[in-house]
């Protein structure tokens, strides 16, 4: 009885080491880790060549316009969906041009990511000193304290260019050091042909953009809740201050968004004007429709008011000519090709530190196409690369064999040591786990764990078998020679 509780505890140990050895097989559904992948800007997302839209590529090539785009004043403009970053409409998109008062845009954007609210802000007399005549100021007095919340209302709404200078000291310290922080913001957003000086866009020959890059900080800008809420309001009034007893009030210069104006768009929901002699007019602007979010950016305009007709025209053609698709909405493995140039076994697999994990797209991946494309001609392959982090492959979309977006896979127990197993078969979706969560469109290692574990598993267990069984034979042939022999024994003591 004892020999035969032994022997059972043995074999629990062993199972114990061998759970140990192999977390998989502790895993019935490869659930998912704790932490959500960034489907941030890994894959840079284009537009799409799609029966008859726009395209362009990663770097900076001519986009042509499309055939039946409407004609504008503006001599370069860009239209970009803000969720996808497609550029849906382009003229002349990287041609350099003066920025004038968009540039209030970055501006503001790197005072909310630096600064609180209700911090006070004193302005200095250099603020005012800075600002060329013909400028549009609110006439603030050296000395007068104001919070970042009012002064960010009077930069994006009335274009007030001594708080353009009085907000980029309070970031940075000096007026230099801020212009260095815009232009490394401007490179981290993937700029191409900027340069900016001064935070207001007072006109210099070193002070340009593009509208591509301008519709890129316009963005990223719009995906800020306090920015949105700012450049989406028509008038504010600032309350009293230290040095001015009254209230200053002042409407927004965007039209867009003005009810009682002729340029008015019903679908606007924000912008930033801008206008120098050397420049002409430009504006940043925003509209929305059907849960679809675009930002025009609209430079060198001639004349001036033509800015908002010029949005207008594009938000409408753009509205009505192109249609967002999530083609990994409901995509599992047997949708799609396989590429095996790149083995992932060969890439990933260290048999010392074996780990089964979960690989995730992003089920809200989206590319927007011409409102005619023909969807059942999208076509996916699933492509494994060598990794970058997390992201050990990506699928290619195509249409008509022309590839039109990328889409990362992500691993979600991605470590330098791990082994990467691939299910050949589709595995179940793994339902959304949050707000927080984008979404995952397929689980790559589905139920693999326990169709496949076993494997791997095969040969410890064989040799956990093979030696308990021995013992077993070497046990009970001892105990029948004790049996055989007890009397011999016996007599010998």
């Amino acid at each position: 009885m004892l020999n035969k509780k032994r022997i059972f505890s043995n074999i629990i140990i062993i199972c114990l080491v061998i759970s140990c050895l192999i977390p998989g097989l502790s895993i019935k559904a490869a659930t998912p880790g704790d932490a959500t992948p960034d489907y941030g800007n890994s894959v840079r997302r284009r537009a799409r060549d799609v029966a008859g839209n726009a395209s362009s590529s990663d770097a900076t090539p001519s986009v042509p316009i499309p055939n039946d785009a409407p004609d504008i004043t503006a001599s370069s403009a860009v239209v970009m969906d803000i969720d996808t970053g497609e550029v849906l409409y382009e003229k002349n998109a990287f041609q350099k041009t003066y920025p004038a008062s968009t540039t209030k845009v970055l501006t503001a954007l790197l005072a909310i990511e630096n600064l609180k609210l209700k911090d006070k802000v004193t302005i200095a007399s250099s603020d005012n000193e800075l600002v060329p005549k013909s400028y549009v100021t609110i006439y603030l007095q050296s000395g007068e304290k104001l919070s970042v919340e009012d002064l960010l209302y009077a930069l994006l709404l009335y274009s007030s260019n001594e708080v353009a200078f009085a907000l980029g000291r309070q970031v940075s310290g000096s007026y230099d050091e801020f212009s260095r922080l815009m232009n490394e913001k401007a490179k981290k957003l993937g700029c191409v042909n900027s340069h900016f000086v001064t935070p207001n866009g007072i006109f210099s020959e070193d002070h340009y953009s593009c509208s591509y890059d301008m519709a890129l900080i316009g963005c990223d800008a719009y995906k800020n809740a306090t920015f949105k809420k700012i450049t989406s309001t028509f008038s504010y009034t600032i309350q009293p201050t230290n040095l001015n007893k009254k209230e200053r009030q002042f409407f927004t210069r965007n039209h867009l968004i003005s009810k009682e104006s002729k340029f008015y768009y019903a679908n606007a929901t924000g912008g930033k004007t801008g206008y120098t002699d050397d420049g002409n007019g430009s504006i940043v602007a925003y509209a929305e429709r059907d849960g679809r979010r675009l930002c025009a950016s609209i430079m060198n305009c001639d004349p001036d008011d033509n800015k908002f007709y010029d949005a207008a025209t594009l938000f409408d053609f753009c509205f009505n000519n192109y249609v967002a698709y999530k083609p990994l909405q409901n995509f599992s493995l047997s949708d799609a090709a396989t590429d095996n140039s790149s083995s992932i076994m060969s890439t990933y697999g260290k048999v010392s530190n074996i780990r089964f994990q979960e690989y995730n797209v992003d089920r809200n991946y989206t590319i927007t196409v011409r409102n005619y494309a023909d969807l059942t001609k999208f076509r996916k392959k699933i492509n494994f690369t060598e990794g970058n982090d997390n992201i050990i492959g990506n699928i290619i979309l195509s249409y008509e064999d022309r590839e039109v977006g990328r889409a990362d896979i992500y691993s979600t127990l991605s470590t330098a040591t791990d082994s990467v197993f691939i299910n050949s078969t589709p595995g179940d979706s793994v339902p959304k786990r949050g707000k927080s969560d984008p979404g995952r469109a397929f689980r790559v290692m589905g139920e693999y764990v326990n169709d496949h574990s076993a494997v791997f598993a095969i040969p410890f267990i064989a040799i956990i078998v093979a030696y308990i069984f021995t013992r077993y034979i070497s046990i009970k042939k001892t105990r029948e020679n004790r049996k055989k022999n007890k009397g011999v024994f016996r007599k010998d003591d």
